[in-house]
């Protein structure tokens, strides 16, 4: 009977922290052209706990793939004293393998002394591309199964889904004409490319890095 009781208690307690947790892994919603990577970022939101672990699942739409190993952020990797009274980084291992078409991410710290740091920022880069004939439009990558774990027990945030807006070349161009029927185009260096070049002359530039309207247009 007591053990039955204890299982019941430890239940409540896991279901508890599960539907009262104060921690959140977060993704950042972007915008990606077709045949883009971009740089994108996990957070995690910590109301002043200790988190010496991360684990989660991740799924991405198709059209859209890592394209480099994930890293994570030297802010909040966490740091402490050594024996020798050295300020050195805390170690962390980062496992991940993708599996029946999701990633499974399990960040954990080597040592429990050092925590990550911070209250809330972002945690992991990764680069994310999108394929050149990916369809347009609004679409979402999905974190879920999260743990997060502190020396005394595990938290389990609410799964969470960002928005991914997929454009083309001919939208990002009108983006930046800002209304304009044309403007002219520079180099980077200050070199005029064209003068009062229409949304289809600049669509057929060469691959590069342009100045229009006041602003960087990458052509791929």
């Amino acid at each position: 009977m007591k053990r039955t009781i204890l299982s019941i208690c430890c239940l409540l307690t896991a279901l508890g922290l599960r539907a009262q947790s104060p921690l959140a892994l977060t993704l950042e919603d972007f915008e990606i052209q077709q045949g883009e990577t971009k740089k994108v970022y996990i957070a995690m939101q910590n109301d002043g706990y200790d988190i010496i672990a991360i684990e989660f699942k991740m799924q991405l739409p198709d059209g859209l793939t890592l394209k480099a190993k994930p890293v994570l952020t030297p802010e909040r990797i966490g740091s402490g004293t050594d024996d020798f009274g050295d300020v050195v980084a805390s170690a962390k291992a980062v496992n991940y393998n993708k599996r029946d078409g999701f990633w499974i991410f399990s960040i954990l710290s080597l040592s429990d002394q050092w925590p990550f740091t911070g209250s809330d920022g972002n945690v992991i880069e990764m680069q994310i591309g999108a394929e050149a004939d990916m369809p347009l439009g609004n679409t979402s990558i999905r974190l879920y199964d999260i743990e997060l774990s502190t020396k005394q027990a595990p938290y389990y945030p609410a799964a969470y889904s960002n928005k991914v807006t997929v454009t083309d070349q001919t939208t990002a161009i009108a983006d930046i004409l800002q209304g304009r029927q044309s403007a002219d185009v520079y180099t980077p260096e200050g070199i005029l490319v064209g003068r009062d070049m229409s949304a289809a002359g600049l669509s057929k530039l060469p691959k590069g890095v342009y100045i229009v309207n006041g602003q960087k247009m990458v052509k791929r």
